[in-house]
């Protein structure tokens, strides 16, 4: 551990993500997109940066990202886990949340929407527990969307509450 904290402002190349695993009933949403352009389409969980200028907090960024990837309003039902990713430079930390949601109404956004925003998503798909136990690990877009589908399969599921928010603007 180190020995002293810098206090000199935010921390260079760090990012707060924010997934969000989605379900009707007992099936699971997953989005099938592409992470960099030339790549392969690959399976993910719906998931986007928290943007002080569009969100209040992290509770907010997860439904966001649900209305503009899936077009769909969700509720968050639990805390799945959070990951710490740090790969050179980049600074990952990204809360996984379970949330319901009406998926018999989840529609992508047009292609030009997900331009604007940098995404490439192709397909929307619902899958039972058992479909996604047998999902390999390199169908998936990155090791964070495998470890959230694992973690939710394996029950590790955490009260919202633990997330504590304090909210001075």
């Amino acid at each position: 551990m180190p020995s002293s904290i810098n206090n000199h402002g935010p921390i260079k190349g760090l990012e707060i993500k924010v997934g969000a695993l989605v379900m009707a009933g007992d099936e699971i949403l997953l989005i099938k997109e592409k992470g960099e352009p030339g790549s392969k389409y690959r399976w993910n969980l719906v998931k986007g940066s928290f943007d002080p200028k569009q969100d209040r907090s992290l509770f907010d960024t997860a439904i966001r990202e649900c209305q503009e990837e899936i077009n769909t309003k969700v509720k968050i039902k639990n805390l799945i886990n959070i990951i710490y990713y740090r790969q050179k430079d980049k600074i990952r930390v990204q809360f996984n949340f379970l949330c319901q949601g009406k998926i018999k109404k989840a529609t992508l956004s047009s292609q030009s929407e997900q331009s604007l925003r940098g995404e490439d998503i192709s397909e929307i798909r619902l899958f039972s527990k058992n479909q996604l136990a047998r999902i390999k690990k390199q169908e998936f877009i990155d090791e964070r969307g495998h470890l959230v589908v694992n973690d939710f399969l394996r029950g590790k599921l955490q009260d919202i509450s633990l997330v504590r928010e304090i909210i001075n603007l």
